[in-house]
């Protein structure tokens, strides 16, 4: 028997599944047959919503960088928590999200390195250390020029991890070295 959903309640759980299963297999060994037999429609149906994969990847990436987006404005709007826990989660997202998939593949790298994946973090790191001068948790005497030359600097450090040995202590005692923070507040 059939069973018929509204098109984007469909459409969702195409791209619910079709996530999981990248995640699990890697984009290369997903073929569209997997993604149809696993919710139980018909492969016609899969191309009514994506003309291909790549499409179908394009818009899974759209998807997470509206949720990663919803994310860090929760961060910097919540009123619990202070400058520390919110510099802490702000910088674990943005080290982790090309954790999205299988990074290895160069479709996937493409896709969020082009313009229509783009987060304005830097915007985003202005405001939390607006955050952090209105808390007096920041006294810094440039701190629109200290943002910029930090946000470069990890964003150099994170897209070369392999030129570089840096982990997650290195990167948060930098930061805390960077914006004159007590030593350990961030990396306890």
């Amino acid at each position: 028997m059939r069973i018929t959903k509204p098109p984007e309640e469909r459409k969702q759980e195409i791209l619910a599944t079709s996530r999981r299963l990248f995640e699990q297999n890697g984009f290369e060994n997903t073929k569209i047959s997997d993604i149809v037999k696993e919710i139980g429609v018909a492969k016609g149906l899969f191309y009514y919503y994506f003309k291909s994969k790549e499409e179908l990847i394009k818009a899974i990436i759209e998807q997470y960088k509206i949720e990663l987006e919803i994310k860090i404005k929760s961060i910097l709007s919540n009123e619990e928590g202070g400058f520390y826990q919110k510099i802490l989660l702000f910088t674990d997202m943005y080290s982790n999200q090309n954790e999205l998939l299988l990074l290895d593949e160069q479709l996937i790298h493409e896709i969020i390195d082009s313009k229509s994946f783009e987060i304005d973090w830097l915007v985003h790191l202005k405001k939390l250390i607006e955050i952090g001068v209105n808390e007096k948790k920041l006294n810094i005497k440039y701190p629109i020029e200290t943002t910029i030359m930090m946000f470069y600097g990890l964003k150099y450090l994170l897209e070369h991890p392999k030129d570089m040995n840096i982990n997650r202590f290195t990167y948060l005692t930098m930061i805390e070295q960077t914006l004159h923070l007590p030593m350990g507040v961030l990396t306890k």
